[in-house]
């Protein structure tokens, strides 16, 4: 077996010794969706430029794809990811979160298309996206309950809805499929998540 550093290249702050922070390495999904996280994170080039898909990253965006796509063969409406603290459960949900909210201009990103052909489908389809992370929930006046705010992140707000009654009726459109993601809050040893598509 080769050593490490000859099968895959350290990045540069780490080949220059260049101190790091640790924060980095620590994605936060709320944040991600904020537009507040760190660009390597926020910016789906940069993130999938610096994505390794493991043999489980790539089953699990199978699944939801293929799902999204309408097909149901060899997927799963409710997933449910378990592993250690540190196992790779916030990269799955932001990989999940970048491509159901980019949609076909994800097959630019590097690994995409590989994943794409691997799954079966044809693009990337485009969802609406609710995104609840318990730990980062603070109820306020007009967001009491979880449920409140991933039906305006479906819906949108009431002013949305208005805007969109006085440009009048839209055409029928092709239906859209909708993601939702659920983080529980961070535990330190091991926990599970669930990501549920219908």
């Amino acid at each position: 077996m080769e050593p490490w550093y000859k099968v895959a290249t350290p990045r540069t702050e780490v080949r220059e010794g260049r101190s790091f922070n640790p924060d980095e390495f620590a994605i936060a999904l709320e944040q991600v969706v904020a537009g507040t996280a760190p660009e390597d994170y926020r910016d789906p080039a940069q993130f999938f430029a610096r994505t390794c898909f493991t043999r489980a990253l790539r089953e699990h965006a199978g699944m939801v794809l293929r799902r999204l796509s309408g097909k149901t063969e060899n997927t799963a409406p409710v997933l449910t990811l378990i592993t250690q603290f540190g196992g790779g459960k916030t990269h799955t949900l932001t990989t999940l979160y970048h491509l159901a909210t980019t949609g076909e201009a994800a097959a630019s990103y590097p690994g995409v298309s590989d994943l794409l052909r691997e799954a079966g489908v044809s693009a990337v389809p485009k969802a609406s996206v609710a995104v609840f992370v318990g730990n980062a929930w603070d109820p306020q006046p007009g967001h009491e309950t979880p449920w409140i705010d991933i039906a305006r992140q479906l819906g949108g707000t009431r002013e949305s809805r208005r805007s969109a009654r006085r440009r009048g009726p839209r055409r029928p459109g092709p239906i859209r499929s909708r993601a939702s993601f659920k983080l529980p809050a961070r535990p330190s040893s091991s926990s599970s998540t669930r990501c549920s598509t219908s």
